[in-house]
């Protein structure tokens, strides 16, 4: 989903980051889950049809590897 984001948005991201690793508060809003429901099928009915994504999930994952990497570099 991320490569589907347009430059601003990947700037965006870049720039949260930047601002959690300097600061070292993570914003609230990104300590919150949202759940998108997705259908599996075009003419999804039921639950089962359906799947569902946690967004702020992987951009959590996403800027955890990152600053994991710039910790890990510093501390070499």
């Amino acid at each position: 989903m991320l490569k589907i984001f347009s430059k601003k948005t990947t700037k965006e991201l870049v720039h949260l980051c930047k601002d959690i690793h300097n600061t070292g508060v993570w914003p609230k809003y990104f300590l919150q889950t949202v759940m998108l429901l997705l259908k599996k099928k075009p003419d999804a009915m039921t639950c089962d049809d359906h799947r569902t994504v946690s967004l702020l999930k992987y951009a959590s994952k996403i800027m955890l590897r990152v600053l994991t990497k710039r910790i890990q570099f510093r501390a070499d």
